[in-house]
Formats: structure tokens, sequence, C-alpha cells
């Protein structure tokens, strides 16, 4: 009987061993404009202990950065493109053009200019991991998942359009804008290809006095709907890391990028800290 019970205690502790780091790993990314940039941060952060997404989702600007991490780029990668192509530049993002006679104050040059030789491929099917990112069809007033097929870089710029602000993106005949309108954090689609979902908010409920003007109000009303569509994804997410750039900078602070890198990468790391279970757990660094 011994005998038999130190044999199962060491087959039970060789499973445990062997698939400890193994388990599927997903990251979904929500929308968040320039807050977006903490995205990068967080992603550091775990790759120095070892955890790295199998799979990747992401609403707007967390369509953006897991578009180019699924393409196979890392941190460092996506900081030099944004300083290269100056990013960092509200005046290059947004070009003014009519907005009377476009459907939005801006057009897509910018991304139009660096996405395709960033990806090196038009197809979901051409990136290096399975990716998901969820767009509006604003006429039909629907949430759209896409992760398969051509038009790639068609459906990141569209999951980043601001409506009003950029103009919409038409593929296959319907008008999509930013996928954070309906689904800030898309992850349940991730369910189906990974064990383990971590989530990335940048905009996190934070109770503040508010501003006393219209705009302020705006805005904040804004981040309430995005933070509430939200929900959905936060509940299938085994972890949630939540960066407080969001209590210095905003949706525009496109020229802070480092520092609100910087908030993404000490809030992962904190949060790392506070859970050493899950990096034995989750880790692909030999133990």
């Amino acid at each position: 009987m011994m005998k038999h019970f130190f044999i199962t205690l060491f087959i039970f502790t060789t499973v445990i061993m062997t698939t400890q780091g193994q388990e599927k790993v997903g990251f979904a990314l929500s929308g968040g404009g320039a807050l977006g940039y903490a995205h990068v941060g967080v992603l550091q952060a775990f790759s120095e202990v070892g955890i790295y997404p199998d799979a990747i989702a992401g609403a707007s600007m967390g369509a953006l950065i897991g578009s180019l991490y699924a393409a196979g780029y890392n941190s460092d990668y996506v900081l030099d493109l944004v300083k290269r192509d100056k990013l960092y530049r509200v005046n290059k993002l947004i070009t003014l053009q009519n907005a009377f006679t476009n459907t939005g104050m801006s057009g897509h040059r910018v991304l139009y200019e660096v996405l395709p030789e960033a990806f090196g491929t038009d197809s979901f099917e051409g990136l290096k991991m399975p990716f998901y990112l969820s767009v509006t069809d604003i006429k039909n007033a629907r949430s759209v998942i896409k992760s398969e097929g051509g038009n790639l870089v068609d459906y990141v710029i569209a999951s980043t359009s601001i409506p009003g602000v950029f103009e919409t993106v038409l593929i296959n005949n319907i008008e999509y804008v930013d996928g954070g309108v309906l689904n800030n954090l898309p992850a349940e689609p991730l369910k189906d290809v990974v064990d383990v979902i971590i989530g990335v908010d940048v905009l996190p409920l934070h109770p503040k006095d508010l501003p006393a003007n219209s705009f302020g109000y705006m805005i904040e009303a804004l981040r309430i709907m995005q933070h509430q569509n939200s929900q959905g994804g936060r509940d299938v997410c085994e972890y949630i890391i939540e960066p407080r750039a969001i209590d210095e900078y905003n949706e525009f602070s496109f020229d802070k990028y480092r520092e609100i890198y910087q908030y993404g990468y000490q809030a992962a790391k904190e949060y790392i800290a506070k859970n050493p279970e899950m990096v034995k757990r989750l880790s692909k660094k030999k133990k």
C-alpha cells in the first residue's frame, strides 16, 4: 500500500511540475486612447518573468498594440515605432479635414502608412498568434469580433476610429468605428483558445471631483460607458491589471507615451509581486 502511495504521489508531483508554464495564456487589452501605451509596459513586465501571450485580443488602442505583438514584435519595437514615426504627436495622428463633408474630423493617413509594412501581411492568419479585435458596425448598432480573413489593416484601423474624431472605415460595404463603443475589453473570444486570460484595463473607475466644464463631463460620461461595456470581458479574466495613468493623463496625452508606459510597467510589476503563484503557474522560464 505504501509503495503504491509513493508511486501515485510521484506521478502527481511530476504532472504538476511538467505542466507549470504549459497553460496557454491570453491577454485582453482595453481601449483608452493614449492611455493604451500602458499596455506596452504591462507586456514588458510580464515578459521579464517569462509570461508571454499565446493569443491576444484588444479594442481600439488595445487592438493596435495587440496587433503589433501578434505580428511578433516586442515592447522595444513598439516604443521605437512610436518614436520613429512620431505617433506621439497629436497633430500627426489627427490631420484635420472638413467634418461637415466627411464622417470624421481626421482621416487615417499615418496608420495606413505604418501598419502594412509593420505587419507584412493583410490577413489575420498571417500573424504569429491568434488575434481578436472588436469593431462597431455603426449602422446596425452591433459589436463585431474579427479574427480571421483579410483586411487586417482596415480592421485594426477601424477598431481605433473614435467616432467623430476619425473617419469611419468601410469594409465590405459596412461602416465600422471604434471597437470600444460597444466592447472595450473583448476577452470573451479568448475563452475557447487559452486556459488563462489576463485582462489589462486602462480605463478603470477612478472616482474624483468632476471638472467644471462640458468637455470634462463628456469625457467622464464616455469613460463610464466604456467601463460598463467592459464588464463582460472583465468577468472572464482570471487576472486584471489596472494601470492608473488615467489619474494624471488622458486619452489624448500621446506625447506622454513614455510616462504612460511606465505606469503600465509599474502596475504590472506590483501585481506580479503580489501574485507569485501566478508566475509559478504561468511562467515559461525554466524552473
